[in-house]
C-alpha cells in the first residue's frame, strides 16, 4: 500500500510479525556481510595489482616509487569515508593479508604481506 505526498510517493508500512522481522534482520546481515567480502576482496585486488605495476615501473625507469596503496586509494576505490577506508585496512591487516607500512599520517602504505 502507498500514498502519494506531495510528488513522492511514500510507501506505508504495515506492522510486521516478529518472526518476518527476525527473517529479515538476517537476511539484511547476510547481505552486509557478502558487501563487506566483496570489498576486502577489491581492496586486496588493488593492492596486488598496484605493486606489481610500481616493480614494472622501476623495472623501465629505474625510478623507486612508494609501494602499496594508501588510504586514500581505497576511499577512492570504495567511495566511502576515511573512517570506512582504515576499518577495511585493520580489518585486512588484523586478517594478516596486508601490511602496513609507517606508523601514521600520509607516509603510510600498505602491501600484500
Amino acid at each position: 500500500m502507498s500514498f502519494i505526498a506531495g510528488r513522492t510517493t511514500v510507501k506505508k508500512f504495515e506492522p510486521q510479525k516478529p518472526e518476518a522481522l527476525q527473517e529479515m534482520r538476517v537476511e539484511a546481515k547476510k547481505a552486509l556481510g557478502n558487501r563487506t567480502e566483496e570489498r576486502k576482496a577489491k581492496i586486496v585486488q588493488l593492492i596486488k595489482d598496484t605493486v606489481e605495476n610500481q616493480f614494472q615501473l622501476e623495472e623501465c625507469s629505474g625510478m623507486i616509487t612508494p609501494r602499496g596503496i594508501s588510504r586514500v586509494d581505497v576511499e577512492n576505490l570504495l567511495d566511502v569515508s576515511s573512517t570506512t577506508a582504515r576499518r577495511y585496512l585493520n580489518v585486512l591487516e588484523e586478517e594478516n593479508i596486508i601490511l602496513q607500512i609507517g606508523e601514521s599520517g600520509k607516509d603510510v602504505r600498505y602491501v600484500p604481506k
